[in-house]
């Protein structure tokens, strides 16, 4: 029920009150508010006794005085605290809640807020040892670790921290514990934290003893004799993983990879000289991602390497695709220039999920996809022939892919994609200085999203139709645009228009505004 319903329900009942003589002004007011709070679909009963004792003991005879709340009781769910619109503080600090209960408390708030499109946020006051709460951590699973260890050591704030011992094998992410700044000791050897994290937080806590996973020291990792020999020859001095940043292994013997997928910090990886299994290198370059690795000459792919003799592609219907009118009599890997996999949009048993495999079209310059369940462009990652690249409903795509296309596809000039709504990120794009077109269409688009954008002083054509654009100041620095598409962007004003275009006088404007 809205709040406006809510409201209109009193009104009229009030007026009905007022039709008697026998109630004093204040009894009418109590029984607004009484009406007011029956109203409310509460799922707590806890929440509804809290805030009629607030009620009563503050003398509140409307929604708006309600400023403040203390509760003495534990809840579940704050459901119907929204209705209190100018609550500005919830007291848990005596509600006999654990601080993970309290924390989720405040979430549901926020997200209630964000569903309300609502600014003013009530703020959850916490018991001094909920003081973690504060703290960002990315790992639930740590999160409750730390949780766990204040409540048996009774600290009240980050300072007193000076032990952690978190051994979750689960455990992926150390995000929050660079705030512990006194840690003494922090045991996290059972761990799936990758090395470099690791590192990195070594050195956000100089002072601090770190017992990393086991993996994390060469020594450690079980190697074929070969590669031992090899390794044994080249690993850092400190003998730490995240140091060892180039291994050159040429001997024919070496077939088995065994333990080189642990070497994640490689920047380059030289098997040329080896009898290795080009299968099971395409698959220890899957893990090994920000490594470059140098394959035999056997592993090599050529244009004139038959398509039947790549790996298979690792999603069936990409491989029917690419088989598809167009190129059905294609042979070889450099017969496939041009691939256009976006006609299965809206047929749920006939979308892409996974583009494994493109990496070996080097010959490849145009992919149009579909890619609604694609949950990666790791595959495209430094691509040798591709330039032309449209992609539409992204819908598992995040900010964090975003990211990776400014880090790794800089190659391309002409970028088109749509229905990315869980991308923002687009601060890095000044990075695809390759760019000539650039389509930004149906992505929620404001005008701040457009970040550094207009640094691409070399681009040609942008499409950001289909968005909610109030703005288009970033783009005045765009003296080369020959054309720029604002269609159906309904909040952009004519004002904003025409400063573009005197800002970039030559540049053809597509709009719905008859400026």
């Amino acid at each position: 029920m809205k709040i406006k319903s809510l409201l209109s329900f009193i009104t009229l009942t009030t007026l009905l009150i007022g039709c008697g003589d026998s109630s004093s002004s204040s009894d009418k007011m109590e029984s607004a508010i009484e009406l007011y709070m029956a109203a409310i679909p509460f799922t707590d009963d806890n929440l509804k006794q809290c805030l009629e004792e607030g009620i009563n003991t503050q003398g509140v005879t409307t929604s708006k005085e309600l400023t403040n709340l203390a509760c003495s009781v534990p809840i579940t769910n704050v459901h119907g605290l929204h209705y209190f619109s100018q609550l500005e503080t919830l007291d848990l600090t005596n509600a006999d809640m654990s601080c993970l209960a309290i924390d989720e408390m405040q979430t549901q708030i926020i997200e209630r807020a964000a569903v309300d499109e609502d600014e003013s946020i009530t703020q959850v006051i916490q018991p001094a040892g909920c003081f973690y709460n504060q703290i960002a951590f990315n790992d639930m699973l740590l999160k409750a670790c730390v949780a766990e260890e204040v409540a048996l050591n009774g600290w009240v704030n980050n300072e007193e921290v000076n032990y952690l011992s978190c051994s979750e094998p689960a455990i992926n992410d150390v995000t929050g514990l660079e705030n512990f700044i006194n840690l003494a000791q922090l045991d996290l050897s059972l761990t799936a934290v990758p090395c470099i994290d690791l590192s990195h937080l070594q050195t956000a806590l100089p002072n601090t003893d770190i017992v990393t996973p086991s993996t994390c020291l060469i020594d450690n990792i079980v190697f074929s004799q070969p590669v031992q020999t090899c390794v044994d020859g080249q690993a850092p001095e400190s003998g730490l993983v995240v140091d060892f940043h180039s291994l050159t292994c040429n001997s024919p013997e070496i077939t088995d990879l065994t333990g080189l997928d642990k070497l994640t910090s490689l920047a380059t990886l030289n098997l040329v000289g080896t009898s290795v299994d080009c299968d099971e290198l395409g698959e220890l370059g899957k893990v090994l991602i920000n490594t470059s690795i140098s394959k035999p000459l056997s592993c090599e792919i050529t244009p004139e390497t038959l398509l039947s003799d790549l790996p298979p592609f690792e999603d069936p219907i990409m491989a029917a695709c690419i088989y598809k009118k167009g190129n059905e009599n294609a042979v070889t890997v450099g017969d496939i220039v041009v691939l256009n996999c976006g006609a299965t949009t809206g047929v749920p048993d006939k979308e892409l999920t996974s583009l494994g495999g493109l990496e070996n079209l080097v010959s490849m310059q145009s992919l149009i996809i579909n890619a609604t369940k694609v949950d990666s462009f790791q595959p495209l990652k430094d691509h040798p022939s591709l330039k032309v690249l449209s992609i539409f409903n992204l819908k598992r795509l995040n900010n964090d892919d975003m990211v990776f296309v400014h880090e790794n596809m800089t190659y391309l000039e002409n970028f088109n994609m749509g229905g990315a709504t869980g991308m923002k990120d687009y601060a890095k794009f000044n990075a695809m200085t390759n760019l000539n077109f650039l389509g930004l269409a149906n992505q929620n688009l404001t005008g701040d999203d457009l970040g550094t954008v207009g640094e691409l002083i070399d681009l040609k054509t942008l499409n950001i139709k289909a968005n909610k654009l109030t703005t288009l100041e970033a783009l005045h620095s765009l003296t080369g645009l020959t054309e720029l598409n604002v269609t159906k962007n309904p909040n952009l004003s004519c004002d904003q228009i025409n400063a573009f275009k005197a800002a970039v006088p030559d540049a053809n404007v597509l709009m719905d505004q008859g400026c």
